[in-house]
């Protein structure tokens, strides 16, 4: 079980998720021999540190107490990205899939947290996050409509 007992500590671990995914675009940036594949993988990873930036902003300490009374399961154990899996031949719909599953789990993250959360503030927080996941999610499917 997480303990939400210090939300800057979960931010930290949200922040390192996500910087995960930008560590994968920068390598897969340069694995991939498709040009074309290497613009949305260039596109997605402009708008994934973009995005980044406002999850960076956030100042917590505006949310509310920095003590939460309730946990929630450890669902910052299952978010990976298998770089393994990802050769100078892969398709755009592999690499994007890949993609796509990350941020599924990020979403499920913060909506996790929002469940457990008890102050208002802090659950409108992460309910936006989700929120925002959520057309992230929405705008990299679209590149597979390309």
């Amino acid at each position: 079980m997480l303990i939400l007992d210090d939300y800057k500590e979960v931010f930290i671990k949200i922040l390192k998720l996500e910087n995960k995914l930008t560590e994968y675009y920068n390598i897969i940036e340069h694995l991939v021999k498709d040009e074309k594949c290497r613009e949305i993988i260039a596109f997605l990873k402009e708008r994934h540190i973009n995005n980044l930036k406002y999850i960076r902003d956030i100042r917590v300490e505006d949310y509310g107490k920095d003590s939460w009374i309730r946990s929630a399961p450890d669902c910052f154990v299952k978010v990976v990205l298998p770089i393994n899996e990802i050769t100078s031949e892969s398709s755009i719909e592999e690499i994007i899939n890949h993609i796509l599953d990350f941020e599924k789990k990020m979403k499920e993250i913060y909506s996790c947290i929002s469940d457990e959360i008890c102050s208002g503030n802090e659950k409108e927080l992460f309910n936006s996050l989700a929120e925002f996941k959520g057309r992230q999610i929405y705008e990299i499917k679209s590149c597979l409509e390309v």
